[in-house]
């Protein structure tokens, strides 16, 4: 037995966010656990142990918080993704009364309308910006709806989804920031009532509940906090990737064009090369050892999303975007118990922008992407796109 191998890497920092695909790579190179100095954490950068440790959530626990310093870990405890069974299997079959498969399916028509009449204003202008304009657009509205927001609240959508992924960092200006944003958006939330919410939408009948005293108000609360913030910034980034990547690969949009049914393997493919969620973690409730490797009972670990996922090991040319590759089993929207209850509605999301575009646009030529960086989650922030319709 021996201790990890120690790295100096700056998970959390400025150069490590804007491009951390290399950084990701050596950390790999380095062996299936890494011990980060800077934070006191055990860094897995390899898909084969990232999906056990997500399987196994008895030995790797979330309810002593995913998030990586003490005020997000509390603002967050006894939520659905920092709960362990019986709590967790609880709380996400409450969720689920409203995100079933079923009733899933049932907003696809309403996704696919508001994609194709997003599309068709922006193909009309002829230049627009992907990200504000389309991938932030839809899932500002989707959500917006499906919540059953007041519509001074709708506006903050954006900001909540960006505020509460940077909360989740060791503190640093961006966790600072996003902790204050947070907190204020706990605050609004846990102060509406039903009425306050569209009728027959899922915050409606979470406070609905709530009144007949079948829901515990502060669980109805936990839940819109899930289903606001969390589920923008993810399903952005999944649309803008999957968009300038087909734009910067003309071969792969004409393919989708001729043949949409390989629109699902874009979003698979998409959040593989760019995993939405970069990094969350885990608890070891026990020393674990692995390989040759002890990593002691209480050590905080940092499963990184976005490193297992352009393994070598694991996918052949891992830096390379194709869509005719079989990406299904991506770690993206995590795996096990806590896989993202919210992943079938983001995907969703993601295909009808997809069908929407390259059903409409013969061609897009995009510019310089911009990004704006955060302590959790990747993302585009703009991306000047101008269309050619034949």
């Amino acid at each position: 037995m021996s201790l990890a191998v120690s790295s100096d890497i700056d998970l959390f920092g400025d150069e490590v966010l804007a491009e951390p695909y290399p950084h990701y790579e050596t950390l790999r190179r380095i062996g299936p656990v890494v011990y980060l100095e800077r934070y006191d954490l055990f860094a897995l950068p390899r898909y084969a142990v990232v999906k056990a440790v997500l399987r196994d959530w008895e030995r790797f626990t979330s309810a002593q918080g995913i998030m990586f310093n003490p005020a997000a870990k509390a603002a967050q405890s006894g939520s659905l993704t920092t709960s362990d069974p019986p709590e967790h299997d609880h709380l996400r079959s409450l969720i689920l009364r409203w995100l079933s498969p079923k009733r899933v399916r049932s907003f696809q028509r309403e996704i696919e309308a508001k994609a194709n009449n997003i599309v068709a204003s922006l193909v009309e202008r002829g230049a627009f910006d992907a990200v504000t304009e389309l991938a932030e657009a839809l899932p500002s509205m989707v959500v917006g709806d499906l919540v059953g927001l007041p519509k001074e609240l709708r506006v903050h959508l954006l900001e909540w989804g960006e505020a509460g992924f940077n909360a989740g960092g060791p503190i640093n200006d961006r966790t600072i920031a996003g902790v204050e944003i947070n907190d204020r958006m706990i605050g609004l939330l846990g102060e509406i009532s039903k009425d306050d919410f569209e009728p027959g939408s899922i915050g409606y009948e979470l406070l609905e509940n709530v009144e007949r005293g079948e829901l515990a108000h502060d669980d109805a609360v936990r839940l819109l906090i899930s289903l606001t913030g969390p589920s923008i910034d993810t399903t952005v980034s999944g649309i803008a990737t999957s968009i300038h990547q087909l734009a910067l690969h003309p071969d792969q949009w004409a393919l989708v064009r001729k043949d949409p049914s390989l629109i699902p393997a874009v979003g698979n493919e998409a959040v593989r090369y760019e995993s939405p969620l970069q990094t969350l973690s885990r608890v070891v409730t026990e020393d674990w050892q692995i390989d040759d490797v002890t990593v002691p009972k209480g050590s905080r670990l940092a499963i990184l999303y976005g490193s297992a996922n352009r393994d070598e090991r694991k996918y052949v040319d891992p830096d390379r975007f194709d869509i005719m590759r079989d990406a299904n089993d991506q770690l993206a929207f995590g795996f096990g118990i806590h896989r993202c209850v919210g992943a079938p509605i983001a995907l969703l999301q993601i295909h009808a922008a997809l069908v929407a575009i390259t059903s409409q646009v013969t061609h897009l030529d995009v510019g310089e992407p911009s990004r704006r960086l955060n302590n959790t989650t990747r993302r585009l922030s703009h991306l000047p796109a101008t269309v050619i319709v034949s």
